[in-house]
């Protein structure tokens, strides 16, 4: 079973896997519960969020990544408005859920010929994904180009890989449930 099948099984309101309504589910909701046990509280928000839909959760990560954006901006001791670091914020959720790259349709590598090595894709840089320019970011942040340092490009990166760590999580840990 697909592990984002199984994810879709938490939401309130799913659909019998088998295709047909009124039948029985393939697996229960006690599974579904059972695949998130054992991440913390905000993997699983974010897995609530991402693969279920639930976008009252995503007022709780924001949440979490503000947290989290005024702890590195502490860290690289750069003091930064309120309204700055949430922008920087919400930049960083856009950019993480950008669409794929349309170089390598989001796979990361470029395959050569048939039996020569792949290597990683030039326009994304090995991530699958585009990464906005310091043009995009700034509207997105509501910010002046100019405005913008490589410290604030450093904490939305930052932030991104957050994301990426939940994520990783959530699927590492439904997949071990599966096996």
């Amino acid at each position: 079973m697909h592990p984002i099948n199984l994810l879709l099984k938490t939401m309130a309101k799913s659909m019998p896997l088998n295709g047909t309504f009124g039948g029985t589910p393939l697996f229960t909701t006690s599974d579904a519960a059972w695949s998130l046990a054992g991440l913390d509280s905000y993997a699983v928000t974010f897995a609530y969020w991402r693969y279920c839909g639930d976008d009252t959760q995503l007022i709780k990560i924001r949440e979490r990544l503000i947290k989290l954006a005024t702890k590195f901006s502490v860290d690289k001791k750069t003091k930064l408005k309120e309204s700055t670091i949430t922008s920087m914020v919400d930049s960083a959720i856009i950019q993480y859920c950008k669409p794929i790259c349309t170089d390598c349709d989001g796979r990361a590598i470029i395959e050569k010929e048939a039996g020569a090595e792949s290597e990683p894709c030039k326009a994304c840089k090995g991530h699958g994904k585009k990464k906005p320019t310091k043009s995009e970011i700034a509207r997105i942040a509501n910010l002046n180009r100019k405005a913008i340092t490589i410290t604030h490009l450093g904490i939305i990166d930052d932030l991104v890989s957050v994301l990426c760590l939940w994520e990783r999580n959530v699927m590492y840990n439904v997949f071990d449930k599966i096996d």
